[in-house]
C-alpha cells in the first residue's frame, strides 16, 4: 500500500473512531454545516470535502486543524490563500484591502456553503468592530453568522449542541453585544451566559489548542464586565466575584502557558493584579502575604 493511500485511510479511520469515542452522532456532528451523507462518505473514504468543512468537522470533534497538513487542489489552495490574505490585512488594520478581498471571496459562494458564508460574516464583523460601527449593526451581523451553523430552539440554548471553537467565539461576541446599557438585568444575563460558555469549554472534548483560542477571551470578557459594572455603580466588587475571577484567571493563564500562546495574556495579567488588590481589602494577614506574592509575580511578567 502506498503512503498516499495509507494517509487517506488513516484520516477516514481516525474520523470515525474519534466520533465513536466521543459518542457524537452523525446528526450532531453535521448539524448546520453539511448533510449527514457528507460525513458518512468521509468516514468510508469516498470523498474529501473542501477544507473549511473538513476543518469544521474535526473541530467539532475537539481536534484543532493546526495539527494536520492539508494537500489542496489548485482552486481550493487559491481560496485558502485568499482567506489568509483577508486575515492578514485585518490584522494589519488595512481594512480597505481586506474589504476588497472579502468581496472577491464572496462572489459565487453557493447558498448551501454555510461554513464559507459564516467565515464571510465573521470577517465583516471584525472589520465593523475596527470601524467602531454601531452596536445594532454589529449585533445584526453576528446573529446572521451564528444562524449559519448553529440551530438553537431558544436564545443561547446551546449546551447540548456539538460546537467548534469558531462557533463558540461567535457566541461570546453575541453575548457581549446584548443590551445597550450596563443595567443589572443586562449584566446578569451576560454573566450567566459567559458562565455557560466557560462550563461548555471546560467540559468539552476540545483539545488545548482549541480551548486556548476562546477560553482566555471569555474569561477576560467576564472579568472586564464585572469591573465595568461595579465601577459604574460605585461599588466594591463582592468577595465571591473576586474569588471567582481569580480562579478563572489562573485557569486561563495556565492554559496559555501550556500551549505557549499569548491570547489576552497581557489583559488577563492586568485584571489579575486588579482583582488581587480587591482581595487585599478583605484578606486575612496570612492570605494577604499570598496575594502580595501573586501581585509581585504578576509585575515580574
Amino acid at each position: 500500500m502506498s503512503n498516499e493511500v495509507r494517509e487517506e485511510s488513516y484520516f477516514h479511520v481516525f474520523l470515525k473512531a474519534r466520533r465513536k469515542t466521543m459518542k457524537i452522532s452523525l446528526r450532531e456532528l453535521c448539524d448546520g454545516i453539511c448533510v449527514i451523507s457528507t460525513v458518512q462518505r468521509m468516514e468510508t473514504a469516498e470523498i474529501i470535502p473542501e477544507k473549511l468543512v473538513r476543518n469544521r468537522v474535526i473541530a467539532r470533534l475537539g481536534i484543532s486543524a493546526e495539527k494536520y497538513e492539508d494537500y489542496l487542489p489548485p482552486e481550493e489552495y487559491e481560496r485558502w490563500m485568499l482567506r489568509q490574505d483577508i486575515l492578514k490585512w485585518i490584522g494589519r488594520k488595512e481594512l480597505q484591502k481586506a474589504e476588497v478581498l472579502l468581496e472577491t471571496y464572496g462572489e459565487g459562494v453557493e447558498e448551501r456553503k454555510t461554513v464559507e458564508k459564516q467565515f464571510i460574516l465573521a470577517m465583516q464583523f471584525m472589520i465593523l468592530q475596527m470601524k467602531n460601527a454601531p452596536i445594532p449593526e454589529l449585533r445584526s451581523v453576528i446573529e446572521k453568522a451564528i444562524k449559519e451553523t448553529i440551530t438553537m430552539e431558544e436564545d443561547m440554548d446551546f449546551e447540548d449542541l456539538v460546537l467548534a471553537d469558531q462557533e463558540l467565539n461567535l457566541l461570546i461576541e453575541y453575548v457581549a453585544l446584548n443590551g445597550d446599557e450596563l443595567t443589572e438585568e443586562v449584566v446578569s444575563w451576560r454573566l450567566q451566559n459567559y458562565e455557560k460558555i466557560i462550563s461548555y469549554i471546560e467540559n468539552s472534548c476540545m483539545d488545548n489548542l482549541g480551548k486556548v483560542k476562546i477560553y482566555p477571551k471569555v474569561v477576560y470578557y467576564w472579568m472586564k464586565l464585572n469591573c465595568s459594572y461595579y465601577e459604574k455603580c460605585s461599588l466594591e466588587i463582592p468577595k465571591e466575584v473576586v474569588e471567582r475571577g481569580l480562579e478563572l484567571c489562573e485557569k486561563a493563564i495556565e492554559l496559555l502557558r501550556d500551549t505557549m500562546k499569548l491570547f489576552y495574556f497581557v489583559e488577563l495579567l492586568e485584571l489579575r493584579k486588579f482583582f488581587c488588590c480587591e482581595k487585599l481589602k478583605y484578606a486575612t494577614s496570612e492570605e494577604a502575604d499570598e496575594v502580595n506574592e501573586q501581585i509581585k509575580t504578576t509585575d515580574m511578567w
